[in-house]
């Protein structure tokens, strides 16, 4: 039964993607904060948990290994690469993507042919 295991790593949004009223909704918690140091204590927090949310992060980079043949693939996105430089030599394979789009496509384009999907905050 061929697996697959993987990894997911996210990345920020810059804040200034954000309008000023998404901006009010995503710190709205620390504006409620009469403290002006606790307020830019916890504005600070959220900031740094926007890569853990799907409205405010990308995917930047998934790893793939196939756990019968160790041999794997790694997915991530560059604005400017030369394709001619990418040498994968060995058991991994190194592939950027143009964004996230093409990564998550690619990666489901992978995933597809696997009977098992195993990833370390997975369920079921």
């Amino acid at each position: 039964m061929a697996k697959l295991v993987f990894d997911i790593e996210t990345s920020a949004l810059p804040l200034e993607t954000f309008d000023e009223s998404q901006q009010e909704y995503l710190f709205r918690d620390a504006g409620k904060i009469p403290d002006e140091t606790a307020r830019s204590l916890r504005r600070a927090e959220l900031l740094q948990q926007f890569n853990l949310w799907p409205f405010t992060a990308q995917v930047v980079c998934i790893a793939m290994l196939n756990a019968e043949t160790q041999r794997g693939q790694v997915l991530f996105t560059a604005e400017d690469f030369d394709e001619e430089a990418v040498e994968s030599p060995g058991p991994v394979e190194f592939v950027p993507c143009v964004d996230e789009t093409e990564l998550l496509t690619a990666f489901w384009d992978v995933a597809k042919h696997y009977d098992s999907i195993v990833t370390f905050n997975g369920r079921g």
